[in-house]
């Protein structure tokens, strides 16, 4: 673990992202859908047989999953299997998971799971009860509460199994969000950019409401890890606002009380807590 942390130090991160490959497997999500809907498909492929190969590339192949999902239709012409394709990303995830998290278990290198799952699985439990009920259409329901708990198993668990990576998902989502932003920027000067209804921003993505809730949560996050200084500089600062006159020009409620309410709630927390880095705030 000691040799992953070393390998895997913040400078070094931080100075090369492609020499880390970051770059190299977000890109071609963005620019291959370009070409057409076969490429649309290929992309899909790609990431189901990315997502076999261990916990860190199925949380890869999850994320890149969503962002060719909610391409923007008025620039990529999309598939018309999509939707039966992002189902074969997760499962393909969720079966990688399960068999390393079974195999390990048969070996007794780690039979405990995080408590979190517990409590995901006790709202599953009880969800599926209040949806026998209750519901109109039980088999739908329970199509997307199985689909929830596949999802958030994975997640779980691939996040469990990936402790020791701590800084390199950190890199890994800002790459994300980095892309994303900055190839979005130009397209508020085109109507492409405004696809969805004329009037609210959406970027790369299919419509305002998904880029509002993408760019809320990852503006307070990058808000935080500049408050806390584990990202320092003015470029930082310029890109965190670039970003929040994305979520601006998108109108999204959702997005806005995301960052708003998020961040207000936390900042208090923490000056309750007295830790120093809101001091200032604190007396102001």
């Amino acid at each position: 673990m000691d040799n992953v942390e070393r390998f895997l130090d913040v400078p070094k991160i931080d100075i090369a992202w492609k020499r880390r490959g970051l770059l190299f497997k977000i890109i071609p999500v963005l620019v291959l859908p370009l070409l057409g809907s076969r490429f649309h498909e290929i992309v899909y492929l790609a990431l189901v047989l990315w997502a076999l190969r261990g916990p860190k590339e199925t949380l890869e192949a999850l994320s890149l999953s969503w962002l060719v999902t909610f391409l923007n239709p008025g620039m990529y012409t999309l598939s018309g299997s999509s939707e039966v394709l992002r189902w074969l990303v997760l499962f393909s995830g969720f079966c990688s998971i399960i068999v390393r998290v079974s195999s390990r278990v048969l070996v007794r290198l780690d039979t405990r799971f995080p408590k979190s799952w517990c409590w995901l699985l006790g709202f599953f439990i009880v969800t599926l009860v209040l949806s026998y009920l209750s519901s109109y259409a039980f088999d739908v329901s329970l199509f997307k509460l199985i689909a929830f708990l596949m999802a958030a198993t994975t997640v779980i668990l691939g996040f469990k199994m990936t402790r020791g990576f701590s800084r390199y998902w950190t890199a890994w989502f800002l790459t994300i969000f980095v892309v994303v932003v900055l190839c979005s920027l130009p397209l508020l000067f085109h109507p492409i950019g405004f696809f969805c209804n004329q009037r609210s921003f959406q970027g790369l993505l299919n419509q305002p409401q998904a880029y509002g809730v993408f760019l809320g949560s990852l503006c307070s996050w990058l808000f935080f890890l500049l408050m806390e200084r584990e990202k320092k500089g003015l470029l930082w600062w310029a890109f965190l606002s670039l970003a929040f006159l994305s979520l601006v020009a998108t109108n999204s409620r959702t997005g806005m009380l995301c960052l708003m309410a998020g961040s207000l709630t936390v900042i208090v927390l923490k000056i309750f807590q007295g830790y120093s880095n809101y001091r200032v705030i604190k007396k102001r």
